[in-house]
């Protein structure tokens, strides 16, 4: 499939203005910005409120700083598995791109091997923590006696 979005794309790369080819269709390589022209395409982008929805939207190559300290969600109904069938052709966005001239789609890789190792070592810290905090709350209620542990019970605290 990859071969066939890659022709696509290079016969969208071959239009341009006659005249100055500069002011022309404009071809975008990175896939966020390819991904964007597309959301444009399907919002009424010359409206004010089109405008203001595209100022909206955020896209971005890989995982940008401030995201990647915050809590991830997945939404199921946009899964691939989910959305496609499984004999359904699909190609991935980075590869189509690294094919047509964006260079930075290994870079991309590297840094999200590297982000997943930093979250991956928080979360064993934040695990062993919360492990911890476990063993010193029921140290805590073993030393109290079974009265004041019962009235906290109630109270929803043991």
């Amino acid at each position: 499939m990859l071969s066939i979005a890659k022709l696509k794309y290079q016969e969208f790369l071959r239009l341009r203005t006659n005249t100055n080819p500069k002011k022309g269709p404009l071809h975008l390589r990175e896939p966020s910005k390819i991904l964007w022209r597309c959301v444009r395409g399907m919002l009424p982008h010359k409206t004010y409120k089109g405008q203001l929805a595209l100022k909206k939207l955020k896209v971005c190559v890989g995982m940008p700083y401030p995201y990647d300290k915050k809590k991830k969600y997945v939404l199921p109904s946009a899964l691939r598995a989910f959305r496609l069938k499984k004999h359904r052709r699909y190609c991935r966005l980075g590869t189509l791109s690294s094919r047509v001239g964006w260079n930075y789609d290994t870079l991309v890789k590297k840094n999200e091997v590297l982000r997943k190792q930093v979250s991956k070592a928080y979360y064993k810290k934040k695990v062993n923590n919360l492990n911890e905090k476990k063993e010193i709350k029921t140290e805590a209620l073993n030393l109290i006696n079974p009265e004041q542990r019962q009235v906290l019970e109630n109270f929803g605290y043991a």
